[in-house]
């Protein structure tokens, strides 16, 4: 495990956060690093908007993409304090599931 993952995953436990949204997170991470072959320390908000961008032209679901976009917002702003790196990266509109009365 790297540095980096092991202070994510402190940081996550720290927040107490759920063992799955952890995972989920540090799997959503390590995908984009793999992406662009990089440590997400290296990498910044043109390389996440293009990530997210690329999620939804592969027509990945909305709740999808919102979990993706929650991790990376999570390490930015958290583990990596650059809370600069999301600012104008906007939310993914979700769809509004509602019961019937």
């Amino acid at each position: 495990m790297t540095l980096l993952r092991q202070r994510m995953d402190a940081d996550m436990r720290l927040r107490n956060l759920s063992t799955r949204t952890r995972e989920q997170y540090i799997s959503c991470v390590s995908f984009f690093a793999r992406r662009y072959d990089r440590s997400p320390a290296e990498l910044g908000a043109q390389e996440v908007r293009e990530f997210l961008l690329l999620l939804v032209d592969e027509g990945r679901a909305p709740s999808t993409v919102h979990v993706y976009r929650a991790a990376l917002n999570f390490l930015y702003t958290y583990t990596l304090e650059h809370p600069e790196v999301m600012n104008g990266i906007p939310l993914p509109r979700r769809k509004v599931v509602r019961a019937h009365p």
